[in-house]
């Protein structure tokens, strides 16, 4: 090889030299061309990969945050349907809760006695507690029906406390002091 390039002459070298030195920066310049684009896809790729799973976070987060709303709107939901359902309204609230009373203690067997009224505003909303103290004298049979019908009345009248003051023999009679609460909404 050394001796045919000692046939060339010094144009002919320098031009071979020239075309040798393109090349080889025609060859890096391919060389990185080809190289570059793939470590770009890559990088991209890596980058997709990344916001696709912030995305797959972002959607989970989100559909989390949708369902504990939509659990809210039930909770609110049905919140107001127990304040129409089982909660005296206002101050047509106020007397029906002195005609459920009496028709309690009708249905079982009792006449209402004297009521002392007390009053309770709940510190959440709009809901007032009554507490109805009243002094009974019954039988142990009155008095169970009287709780089982207290028990299954539709809205929120609750036996809160029984206090027998005195009972006689075989429970005949009871001498005994009741608190009976409702709650309404004003």
């Amino acid at each position: 090889m050394k001796e045919l390039i000692e046939f060339l002459t010094d144009s002919e070298r320098k031009i071979i030299k020239i075309i040798l030195i393109i090349f080889i920066f025609s060859f890096i310049f391919f060389l990185f061309a080809l190289i570059w684009p793939k470590n770009q896809v890559a990088r991209l790729e890596a980058r997709l990969n990344s916001q696709k799973r912030s995305l797959e976070k972002a959607q989970e987060a989100r559909d989390k945050s949708q369902q504990l709303w939509l659990q809210w709107s039930e909770a609110a939901h049905q919140l107001e349907g127990l304040k129409k359902n089982w909660y005296y309204q206002g101050e047509a609230g106020w007397r029906q809760i002195r005609i459920d009373l009496e028709e309690i203690f009708s249905q079982s067997g009792l006449s209402l006695p004297a009521l002392q009224y007390n009053y309770h505003d709940l510190e959440k909303g709009k809901i007032r507690k009554v507490s109805f103290n009243l002094r009974l004298r019954t039988t142990y049979l009155t008095l169970r029906e009287l709780m089982a019908r207290l028990e299954a009345f539709p809205r929120f009248l609750l036996l809160e406390d029984i206090d027998f003051q005195n009972v006689g023999e075989g429970g005949n009679n009871l001498d005994l002091r009741l608190i009976i609460s409702a709650y309404y909404v004003y």
